[in-house]
């Protein structure tokens, strides 16, 4: 009976042994079932908040309302150090960035300060020459400041209205610019106002000269951005960049007002831009240019 009874003991601590029961196999199915339930609870109550705050349930919003206040707190806090940190590394590339761009300053710095020296000495030397040669110059150029009243840009006609008339010192062909280079010639005044007829106009025709090489032409208005360099010499050496100024022939125009720059050679055809941003022209100068009445004078006694 003892040795029975102790067979069926060890069979059954044996059975035990093979079939132990878990804790974990009981929370895997019950985990598992939470995890889904959660997740379509919080699909279906996300579906149900945007339905009804669609409709206008106000209990909806005061409850989206204590959710915002509530997680919006937590949110800040958590997400301060992150954005420190990413505050603190676009300094740090910021500051790196700002000492390159010192050191190229200071290269342009040192660079210009040799080009004042160099300028400054040219000065002295050309004041020196033209007190040993005698040499007279063109009479200084009185300015006038004034503003574009309007624009009458069209397909024929390329000129503007300034607030300058004739009560403070504007006349007919006076030279016009901006704080880049020459914007056109007067060519109407009245008491309060001048009619300013741009150098872009097909009727507007200036002498020019290269700033290099002074090789002489006329410059004459397209009316399109680019103007067209004529009347060239043949033994001209033009290159797509030089500049284009006024030659002052004539006397109506002082020299050297820069126009533009060479921005295509093909052929005898040059094609020049003009340094003019006519997009956003709305300061002007008037250049009262004494010499210009000098000579008419002068011209209109010789013809008497």
């Amino acid at each position: 009976m003892l040795i029975k009874l102790t067979h069926e003991v060890g069979d059954r601590g044996y059975s035990m042994a093979r079939k132990p029961v878990l804790f974990s196999s009981l929370v895997k199915p019950l985990k598992a079932w939470w995890q889904k339930t959660f997740f379509a609870v919080g699909i279906a109550a996300c579906i149900l908040f945007v339905i009804m705050d669609r409709g206008g349930v106000d209990h909806v919003k005061e409850i989206r309302i204590n959710l915002t206040d509530a997680v919006l707190p937590i949110t800040q806090t958590i997400f301060h150090p992150i954005n420190s940190i990413s505050n603190f590394v676009d300094d740090f590339k910021n500051l790196n960035q700002a000492r390159e761009a010192v050191k190229v300053l200071e290269a342009q710095v040192r660079d210009l300060q040799e080009e004042l020296i160099v300028t400054q000495g040219l000065m002295i030397q050309n004041r020196r020459l033209k007190e040993q040669t005698n040499f007279v110059d063109f009479p200084d150029t009185k300015i006038i400041t004034g503003r574009v009243v309007t624009h009458s840009g069209g397909p024929f006609l390329k000129s503007m209205l300034i607030n300058i008339g004739e009560d403070n010192g504007a006349r007919l062909g006076q030279a016009v610019i901006s704080e880049y280079g020459l914007v056109g010639v007067i060519v109407e005044v009245t008491s309060r106002f001048a009619r300013v007829l741009q150098i872009t106009d097909i009727n507007s025709q200036i002498p020019v000269v290269t700033e290099n090489t002074r090789d002489p032409a006329i410059i004459k208005g397209d009316n399109s951005r680019f103007l067209k360099l004529k009347f060239i010499p043949n033994d001209s050496l033009l290159a797509v960049g030089d500049r284009i100024v006024t030659s002052g022939h004539g006397g109506l125009l002082p020299p050297d007002i820069p126009i533009g720059h060479i921005a295509e050679i093909d052929g005898t055809s040059v094609l020049v831009s003009s340094l003019v941003d006519w997009d956003r022209l709305d300061y002007i100068r008037i250049l009262d240019y004494r010499f210009a009445d000098d000579l008419s004078q002068y011209l209109n006694n010789s013809s008497d």
